[in-house]
């Protein structure tokens, strides 16, 4: 089992493993390796000092690293990667947001299609397992958008 909860640990009489933050180095490379898909010909040296930025606020926990490195995958101007890091969510703190910053950022820039089908599953309880066709059924049934095509 896995809790970021010491409390649930200690409930569940379970042994305690505390993990550690990603090192500095460890950070770069997660979160260069889904933003650039690891083609360093790729990187623009404006877009990697703000990454550095971003890198740093994730304060290496490697769900966020990933989260937000795929998110800037997709944004290839200095513009969009500014407004990624200067967002005013990174000041959120636990008490105003139970979701760690670069998760609600990479809510903020999903495509409206996405965020749709993504919102509708709060709808379920938590702990809710999903059946993955019904669950596109349901979508269907509510006739969401399809994906766009390329």
């Amino acid at each position: 089992m896995t809790t970021r909860s010491k409390e649930v640990a200690s409930t569940m009489l379970l042994e305690e493993h505390s993990l550690k933050q990603l090192q500095k180095d460890d950070c770069w490379k997660l979160f260069a390796k889904n933003a650039f898909w690891g083609n360093d010909t790729q990187e623009n040296p404006e877009c990697r000092e703000i990454g550095m930025k971003i890198v740093r606020k994730c304060k290496g926990l490697p769900l966020a690293l990933k989260t937000m490195g795929s998110l800037l995958y997709n944004k290839s101007s200095v513009s969009e990667w500014k407004v990624v890091s200067q967002s005013e969510i990174w000041e959120f703190s636990k008490e105003h947001c139970n979701v760690i910053p670069a998760l609600a950022l990479s809510y903020i820039h999903l495509p409206s299609h996405l965020k749709l089908c993504f919102s509708y599953c709060a709808l379920f309880p938590k702990d809710y397992k999903f059946r993955k066709e019904c669950l596109i059924q349901l979508w269907m049934t509510e006739k969401f958008p399809t994906l766009p095509s390329k």
